[in-house]
This record gives C-alpha cells, structure tokens and sequence, in this order.
C-alpha cells in the first residue's frame, strides 16, 4: 500500500516528500484563513440578526463596519424644548479664517455667547446675546430665528440629526449640544 495521498493538495498521514512534520500545509493554512473569515462573519450576523439589532459600528479583527442607526434611535421632533441647552459651532470660512461659537439658548427665549474668530494669526472673541424664536417647519426640522441686541436678525434652517447635532441646511454645518 502506498503511503502516499493520491491528491498531492490533500495532506494525509503521511507527508508529502521533503515536507517536515512541524511545517502546516499550505492547505491547512488556506482552511484555516476560511474558518476565521467565516467565524467573523457569523459573529457580524450574528450580532446584527439574532439579535435583532443593527449597530451603527460592528468592529471585527479591527475592521469596523458601518449599518443604518437603529431603528430604536429615533430622531427626536422638532420642539422649542430640544433647542434650549449650550451649542457650539465650529466652522473654515473661504478666505481660510476659523471660527468657533458657542451659545446658550435660554428657556425664557434670549441667548448669550462668544464668537472666537481667528484670521492671519490674529484672534478676537464677540460676545453675542439677544432673542430667539422658534418655527416649527417638519418633525425634524426647525427655522432658529434670532435677534441680536444690536438690532441685527438671523435666521437658519436646521435639521435634528440625533439629540446632540443638528445641521444647518442652508449654510451646510453642523452645531453640536456641548
């Protein structure tokens, strides 16, 4: 009986001639590779399926995949109460200048802050305070009008994002609850 495998890509008991005994086939490394990547696999689908829940980040072997929020995180509605609390801005203006805003918006409709504006190396900070109002436009959508006590207005429209960021949809950033 020849010791042998009659399929050379199929290690056997016996090895292959000039294989040592202490050196994995090539073959075995290949199912080995195939059972990790399957094990990772059936952990993401496992997570997300069976436990009926759909991460915003699944990390695998250091490899984060993305999914839709869930569906129990829902985007809180557009009310006067969500706006009250401290957010902060942080934008690049075109000609390279930065700045960062932070503003209190008061339950009893006035608001106070800071602009820090940095241009050419050089920074200055505005205090800012006056009125602020509220229109509801769509369920997660909102007009923030505000009325400095300069006499200047302002006004934007922002979309709830989640309850820590809404995004400015006419200029395109995003303020953060701080």
């Amino acid at each position: 009986m020849n010791d042998q495998s009659p399929h050379p890509e199929v290690a056997g008991p016996a090895q292959q001639k000039g294989e040592s005994e202490s050196k994995p086939s090539s073959t075995s490394m290949f199912r080995l590779t195939a059972l990790v990547v399957i094990a990772i696999v059936g952990v993401v689908l496992w997570q997300v399926l069976a436990q009926n829940i759909t991460p915003s980040k699944i990390a695998a072997a250091g490899v984060s995949v993305d999914f839709a929020p869930k569906e129990t995180e829902r985007i809180p509605a557009a009310t006067r109460e969500f706006v009250v609390g401290r957010w902060m801005v942080r934008q690049q203006e075109p000609d390279g200048s930065m700045g960062e805003t932070f503003l209190d918006y008061e339950q009893n409709g006035t608001f106070s802050g800071q602009e820090e504006l940095v241009a050419n190396s050089s920074g200055k900070m505005l205090p800012m305070h006056g009125r602020w109002h509220v229109e509801i436009v769509g369920k997660s959508r909102f007009v923030l009008r505000v009325t400095f006590d300069d006499g200047r207005t302002w006004s934007g429209t922002f979309d709830i994002l989640d309850n820590n960021r809404i995004q400015n949809t006419d200029v395109n950033y995003v303020a953060n609850r701080v």
